[in-house]
């Protein structure tokens, strides 16, 4: 199966001018788009194991600050490519705001080739816990549990580690039933000792108040009474893995 890139070049110009079966012979599938907007809906996919950003003097500024974004929004290495010699605070700015590999034009085919697969075999192989980072649902919830942040409607959510964990809880078995036992359990592991439901109770009941930041959002926690709680918005793209 090919490596599939990203590759955001408002430009055009990223990596090397090479013919597709160059790419697809070092086992690469490489998607251009030069609109942000693309970007952020092709991530949603979780299709993609490299995002490849092209960088220009004229575009310095704003690649800098959609590098943030991005970095929040996928756990997926990204590279920064200069179309053209840039400074040293450049190059810092983009590491700083979560680029994870910073190269510069001209580039043989063979080296972008390589550096991209090293980045993705580090990613792949040597990241035990590499899950998709973020799951989208409707009415702007976010939940990223690589960087334990949760945003509804644009705006962050501050959380507790106990609710942040059981909100990632309820978000993986997004749609089921768990009983109080299985979010203690799996929430509070080898610490649970049974019977403690007081403890879920009062956590979901702050959890709730957090993430109702207005009142005409759906109750997105829902009480299955006698058994346990779902959590169940609508996916506007699951990128969970099992």
């Amino acid at each position: 199966m090919p490596n599939r890139i990203l590759v955001f070049t408002e430009s055009g110009v990223c990596l090397v001018r090479a013919a597709p079966d160059s790419w697809e012979k070092h086992g690469i599938s490489m998607y251009k788009t030069a609109h942000f907007e693309d970007v952020i809906k092709e991530l949603k996919t979780g299709r993609y194991l490299l995002l490849v950003v092209s960088l220009s003097k004229h575009n310095a500024v704003m690649i800098q600050q959609q590098l943030k974004v991005l970095r929040n929004l996928t756990n997926i290495p990204i590279a920064v490519v200069a179309e053209e010699h840039v400074d040293t605070s450049s190059k810092l700015a983009a590491l700083i705001n979560g680029a994870d590999q910073f190269m510069e034009l001209p580039l043989s085919l063979d080296e972008a080739a390589l550096t991209i697969l090293a980045m993705i075999r580090r990613f792949t192989e040597y990241n035990e816990d590499n899950i998709p980072i973020t799951v989208y649902f409707d009415h702007g919830v976010v939940v990223s549990p690589a960087h334990r942040k949760a945003f509804v409607s644009g705006t962050e959510i501050e959380l507790v580690r106990k609710e942040f964990d059981i909100l990632c809880v309820l978000v993986r078995n997004h749609g089921i039933v768990l009983t109080y036992d299985q979010i203690l359990e799996k929430v509070w592991g080898a610490e649970y000792i049974g019977g403690e439901r007081e403890i879920i109770w009062n956590q979901i009941r702050r959890l709730r108040d957090k993430i109702q930041i207005a009142p005409d959002l759906p109750q997105f926690i829902k009480t299955v009474h006698g058994v346990g709680y779902s959590f169940s918005p609508k996916y506007s793209a699951a990128c969970f893995e099992n």
